[in-house]
């Protein structure tokens, strides 16, 4: 038994009640076991498995603990290291771990550019909103725009397009691939 199976006897028991409240914001045990149930779907498919250990970036959220239990339920190893530790202790914990996949939220995904260590972990997943899914038609838009008057503008509005889509998109392979993914 771990906490996975304890959430799942709490979603049948007290379903509508609130299971986690964050900043306004809740959600029932129902609604968080339907959430990690739905991570742990698309973490199955971007290949975490059980025994796997997962180095995980996020504040403290309800996407936080979606995720964690997510990583239970697929009886993977959630791994946590302090980013504000410097690049080269972040890098030297991830040797000594070796995690199997990396699991944050996209501004985390940052790091993959600066630090060696995350680079080479095989698995790299986001967790958290479509914010470049929104974001990115808003630049497209502004880039042809600027075209008429600032150039330069528009080609830097065309890169900073381009370098979003450096973090990893679980839903491309899921148009591409379907539930193979």
């Amino acid at each position: 038994m771990n906490i996975a199976t304890v959430l799942e006897d709490q979603a049948r028991r007290f379903a509508a009640q609130p299971a986690i409240v964050e900043r306004g914001r809740s959600i029932t045990f129902a609604g968080l076991d339907r959430a990690a149930a739905s991570a742990a779907a698309d973490l199955r498919r971007a290949g975490v498995r059980g025994g796997m250990r997962a180095l995980v970036f996020s504040q403290m959220s309800i996407a936080l603990y979606t995720t964690m239990i997510a990583l239970f339920r697929l009886r993977a190893t959630a791994v946590f290291v302090d980013p504000s530790a410097g690049r080269e202790r972040l890098d030297r914990s991830v040797r000594r771990v070796r995690p199997d996949a990396f699991v944050a939220v996209p501004r985390a995904h940052w790091l993959r550019l600066t630090s060696p260590g995350i680079r080479a972990i095989p698995i790299k997943a986001a967790i958290g909103g479509d914010w470049k899914g929104k974001l990115s038609p808003v630049l497209y838009l502004s880039a042809i725009i600027s075209t008429f008057r600032w150039l330069w503008v528009a080609q830097a509005l065309y890169v900073v397009a381009a370098i979003l889509w450096l973090v990893p998109d679980r839903r491309i392979e899921k148009s591409l691939y379907g539930d193979r993914a």
